[in-house]
């Protein structure tokens, strides 16, 4: 939300915990998680919620709830169906291209508050089959996490690996960093850091019974 015509601030923020690939909040859909995390953010952001113009949000594997993933959040949350609202695809750099766009808006004097982040359910994204019509012959179906990239004919995290390698960054450094990125992690999730913008999500656990997600489940 703006204060002056050249100043934009974050007013609320809010996220479900993450969950793992297969994990407890595998049986929510992504549209279903959006909104969850759209109806917190509106509480948070009290007395400016009525004010909201418009959404965007960030979703890298659309196939995971097919068309306009965004817009049916919209519509499942309690923001009204007037909204207007866009899915922002950049693979990795969905929701912070959301943010983006939505402080472009706020600057230009486009809009007053927007919401704006990302949302994903990996767990729910669909293995997909080619439509063929009265064809005789074999049929392969493809994964999607996969994320074979057409251009250089073979799945994306190898191309990054390959590319990594011949940018000098070796296997060792990159576990090295990794460990890095876990152990700060860890350092301020047990500090408290992350309970501010966590909100907790209603799931069922591996035999049905429901159960009160309230903090994530990785990197575990």
């Amino acid at each position: 939300m703006a204060n002056r015509s050249t100043d934009t601030v974050v007013v609320a923020v809010a996220r479900t915990p993450f969950g793992r690939f297969g994990g407890v909040l595998k049986d929510i859909d992504a549209p279903r998680l959006g909104a969850l995390a759209i109806n917190e953010a509106l509480v948070r952001a009290q007395p400016i919620a009525a004010e909201i113009d418009a959404l965007y949000g960030g979703v890298g594997m659309m196939g995971g709830a097919m068309l306009t993933s965004v817009r049916q959040a919209v519509l499942l949350s309690n923001l009204a169906e007037t909204t207007p609202s866009a899915t922002i695809d950049r693979a990795c750099c969905s929701g912070m291209t959301a943010i983006g766009i939505g402080m472009k808006d706020i600057r230009c004097g486009e809009a007053r508050a927007v919401i704006c982040g990302g949302f994903e359910s990996l767990s729910r994204t669909p293995i997909l089959w080619p439509r063929q019509h009265a064809r005789i012959g074999d049929v392969s179906s493809t994964d999607p996490l996969l994320m074979r990239g057409l251009m250089v004919d073979r799945p994306i995290p190898v191309y990054s690996g390959d590319e990594a390698l011949r940018q000098g960054v070796d296997r060792e450094q990159q576990d090295e960093w990794a460990m890095r990125s876990h152990q700060r992690y860890f350092a301020a999730e047990n500090a408290g850091y992350f309970d501010f913008e966590r909100f907790a999500v209603e799931a069922n656990d591996g035999k049905g019974r429901p159960r009160r997600v309230t903090t994530d489940e990785s990197p575990l």
